[in-house]
């Protein structure tokens, strides 16, 4: 069980870096960015949110 929390503190501090620098990216930069470029961090917050709305004990393979 103690192995599933820190894969997923791993991978919770890389997702959240990454989503940090790029809409600091966005935000703080000057070019203008379209509206297809904000498209892979929308579906990779929601790929996120479903994967935290699984309880850990259904993963289970036996």
């Amino acid at each position: 069980m103690l192995v599933f929390w820190g894969c997923g503190g791993v991978a919770v501090g890389t997702f959240g870096s990454g989503w940090r620098f790029w809409v600091d990216t966005v935000v703080c930069g000057s070019v203008k960015v379209s509206f297809l470029y904000y498209l892979p961090g929308i579906f990779a917050s929601l790929a996120v949110v479903m994967f935290n709305s699984v309880r850990i004990e259904s993963n289970r393979l036996f």
